[in-house]
């Protein structure tokens, strides 16, 4: 979420993935673990999917990002 919250645009799970993985070069990033961890998010209402064609994009819901601040 931290990742998300501090990007301007939607990112996929690849991206998240690669961010991870260079945040924390110690640890082995799976990006179907991502993707996955970011589809719950959604389920939770924490983030919001995009779709254009087959590729997949995920950001902060707004009343997520309304919740954080505060």
């Amino acid at each position: 979420m931290a990742y998300l919250d501090g990007q301007s645009e939607p990112r996929s799970a690849a991206e998240v993935s690669s961010a991870l993985a260079e945040a924390h070069p110690d640890r082995t990033v799976q990006v179907t673990v991502v993707r996955n961890t970011l589809e719950q998010g959604v389920a939770q209402g924490l983030l919001e999917r995009s779709k254009q064609g087959r590729s997949v994009s995920y950001s902060p819901a707004p009343a997520a990002a309304d919740s954080s601040g505060a």
